[in-house]
């Protein structure tokens, strides 16, 4: 039993190990079967996870907590490409072109989380601000890529 956003849920976690070609992922090492009940009287849900970890240097508990932390990623990256980056706005149909646009927005994300830091001021770190400071001025953009952290 854990908080899920001020909610009570139960989740249980079944694994075991497999082997790549059993599943036709290269790399599957484990393979869980997750069941998740948002209080008592819903429905319970079930998810299957793999992962290429063994069970001897991944125990189900982890396997677990991983599940749960995949949300770091969608409210980290994927929050900043979508709000900044306007991502899911984006109308480029071109299948080269839209490579370059994404893998620029992906450089880009963590240039402007290590400018956020040295800013003095919270109301300064501020994706338009960054992106202002940029405009026009790609010795920056440069400048940022090759200075050591």
């Amino acid at each position: 039993m854990e908080d899920n956003r001020s909610r009570r849920e139960r989740r249980a976690l079944g694994t075991r190990s497999v082997e790549p070609a059993q599943l036709g992922l290269a790399g599957a090492a484990q393979i869980g079967c997750l069941h998740r009940q948002l209080g008592q009287s819903a429905e319970i849900k079930i998810e299957y996870l793999v992962t290429s970890r063994s069970a001897d240097e991944f125990c189900a508990e982890q396997f677990l907590n991983l599940d749960r932390d995949y949300w770091g990623v969608e409210s980290g990256l994927h929050q900043r490409l979508d709000c900044s980056g306007f991502e899911d706005r984006l109308r480029v149909r071109h299948k080269g072109a839209l490579h370059i646009l994404g893998l620029f927005s992906r450089i880009g994300v963590p240039l402007f989380v290590r400018w956020a830091k040295e800013q003095p001021l919270i109301r300064e770190r501020t994706y338009p601000k960054w992106r202002e400071w940029n405009s026009g001025h790609r010795w920056h953009m440069i400048y940022q890529v090759i200075r050591p952290p």
